[in-house]
């Protein structure tokens, strides 16, 4: 599942003129935030 979603991730960055080589998915600390975190939206 984390590498379908790196892909997803960098395609969409890719289609918004952001050249990414990799992004960096992390659990949470406080996993009510969700399964996974990024900041792929600050790169």
């Amino acid at each position: 599942m984390k590498e379908t979603l790196e892909t997803i991730i960098l395609k969409a960055l890719g289609e918004l003129g952001v050249q990414a080589e990799s992004v960096v998915l992390e659990h949470p600390a406080d996993l009510a935030h969700g399964d996974y975190s990024t900041s792929a939206a600050l790169a």
